[in-house]
This record gives structure tokens, sequence and C-alpha cells, in this order.
């Protein structure tokens, strides 16, 4: 049942981001065709980001209240960036389909060569992508349930709770902190806050596993294009026993010089649509010594200036920003996990007194 289940999200036409561009489609941020089916969407992404507005809402109705700050605090900062996620999706919606059908046409082009070092590259890093968004999915569907549920569980199982809130000494748990304009002390209105807030943060879950999922199977498609592009680059005059001849050794090394122009072009049309961290600016040193690898010593004096253009050209760090304020090395994506830590400590302390 399961695998008849991750069967249908698999598509020929996209070997490698099928899964990933079907659950996009599916929660609505890569827009249908179909008229009604790309309002629907939008409307309803729209409505979400609507809701994101009344966190903070009710963040600066109760700006003097650091307990119900804090609380808000834990959702709307999540919120905001799904949030960005879909608007930038919707807003470069255009580059979004290039780098898809960029991605794909390269991975099917590598699939459909007979080297089979390239393949069986190709094959481990598909397995990779496909286990890191299925357990990605799973983890973030879970920990969404918990949070819908929690208000619900609580509720059930705690009678001094239903007591204290009967009474007025405590108020109803909400599934994430909003702004409403009627009262929230009133079980039926509660009730109908608690199913909208549901369906927000039901959204929000498809959100973060549909674009999270699919920009790290990119980055995935990334490292597998510089490692298979070192290889193709040490078989540009064939090996000792197979040597290739000048037209085709030049052939090989202009199919080096397009798919890394393409490669650049593509990264940094990625870039400018999402900061991501990981650090590929590593594995792009590592492509310079794909030439050297090569025979380029028993190759004519031209081919071995054309390798010397090919190296140069490789010769570019490729490096991912956070916008305009600074490049994701090792060090600031560590300054980003003392940062995580530190607010994870003052909301742990907050909850505890």
């Amino acid at each position: 049942m399961l695998n008849n289940f991750l069967n249908k999200l698999e598509d020929p036409e996209n070997p490698l981001l099928g899964p990933n561009i079907k659950a996009l489609k599916f929660w609505g941020l890569l827009l249908h065709k179909q008229k009604f089916r790309r309002f629907l969407d939008i409307f309803l992404n729209v409505s979400v980001v609507f809701f994101v507005v009344t966190e903070y809402i009710d963040l600066w109705l109760n700006r003097n209240d650091s307990d119900l700050v804090l609380e808000n605090l834990k959702s709307s900062m999540s919120s905001t960036s799904n949030a960005l996620k879909v608007v930038t999706m919707y807003i470069w919606q255009k580059r979004w389909h290039e780098i898809n059908d960029y991605v794909n046409r390269a991975d099917k082009y590598q699939r459909s060569t007979s080297n089979l070092a390239n393949k069986t590259i190709i094959n481990k890093y598909t397995r990779y992508s496909r286990k890191i968004t299925y357990v990605y999915w799973c983890l973030i569907f879970f920990t969404g349930m918990v949070v819908i549920l929690q208000p619900l569980l609580k509720y059930a199982l705690s009678s001094s709770y239903r007591y204290n809130v009967k009474n007025g000494t405590e108020r109803y748990v909400e599934v994430v902190r909003s702004w409403v304009p009627f009262d929230k002390t009133n079980f039926n209105n509660y009730i109908a806050i608690s199913l909208f807030q549901s369906y927000a943060t039901i959204i929000g879950i498809g959100w973060v596993t549909s674009f999270d999922t699919h920009v790290v199977v990119i980055l995935v498609f990334f490292r597998v294009e510089l490692e298979v592009l070192r290889n193709d680059c040490k078989d540009i005059f064939g090996s000792s026993e197979s040597p290739a001849n000048e037209d085709e050794s030049f052939q090989r090394l202009k199919d080096c010089h397009r798919r890394y122009n393409e490669f650049i072009r593509y990264t940094r049309m990625f870039n400018s649509c999402v900061s991501p961290v990981m650090l590929i600016y590593v594995l792009s040193k590592e492509l310079m010594k794909g030439p050297y690898e090569s025979n380029w010593w028993a190759s004519s004096a031209s081919r071995q200036k054309d390798v010397c253009i090919l190296i140069h050209q490789f010769n570019k760090t490729i490096v991912f920003t956070a916008g305009p304020f600074t490049e994701l090395t090792v060090a600031t994506f560590l300054s980003i996990l003392k940062g995580a830590y530190s607010y994870y400590t003052i909301l742990s302390q907050s909850k505890n007194n």
C-alpha cells in the first residue's frame, strides 16, 4: 500500500524532482494552468498569509505581557518565514519554472549517457533525495499534528484545566496565538478560532514540507552536477588505453564549457530566489581538479590551451548568500545555530518560570 502511494508520487518526466514538484502543485506553490485551480490556490494561500498578519496584531496588542509575547513568537516567527516563501514563490514563479526545467533537462541528459560511474552517482543521490523528502515530510506532519491536537488533548485529559477555564482563572489554549475581532473566552467562538488556526497550520505544514524539500533536492542536484562534470572533465581526452581523437576531445571540451555556463547561470538564479544553508562553494573547489585529472598532457598544444581556459573558468567560487547581508559559510551557519539555541533557552526559561 505504501509502495503504491510512493510510486504514484514518481513522474517519468521528472525522474529527480517528481515528488517535490507534485507536492508544490498540490499545496498551490507552483500554480496550475487551469484558471479555477489557479484562483483557488492563490485564495487559500493568501488567506493564510492574512492569518499571519493577525498573529502580529495579537503580538502588538499584548506587547506588554512578556509571556504572551514569547508564546506568540514561537509560531509567528516561523509563520513569517513560511509566508515569505509563498510570496517570493509567486513573485518569481517564472524563475522557479526555469530552474525546474534546467534541473530536469540536465538530470535526464546524464541518465541517458553511457557513463556508468555517472549513472551510479545519479542513482545514489536520487535515493538520498527521496529519503530526505519523505522523512522530512513525516517529521513535519507529525509535529504539526501535535501542535493542532495539543489544545484538544489538554482539555480532554486535564480536569483542573477544564475547571479553571470554566471559572475564568485560566484562558483557553490556542493552536497558535492570533487576533480575532470577537471574544475568545466564548466556547463557540473558541471552537471557530481553533478550526481556522488548525486550517492555517495545515497549510503551513504544506508550505514547509513542499518548499524546503524542493530546495534541498535542488541543492543535492547541484552537488551531483559538479561531481559528474568533474568525471566528464577527466574523460575529455579519453584514457591511455582508449584515447579520444582531436574532434571528439574538442566536442567534450565544448560540452563541459556549456554545462558549466548553464550551471553558473541557474545557481545564480536559484540564489536570487532562495538563500539556502549549504556549502556548495566547497564542492566547486573540487570541480577544478577534473581537467587536471584528464590526459591533458597527451593532447595538442591548442587543446592544452583550451583546457587552461576551462580550468580558469572552473576557478570561480560559488557562494550562496542570505539576501544582501552575508555569505552563507560555516561561520554564518554556526552563528545561526547559536542564535537559535539562545532563542530556545529564553522560551524554555520563560515557560518554566
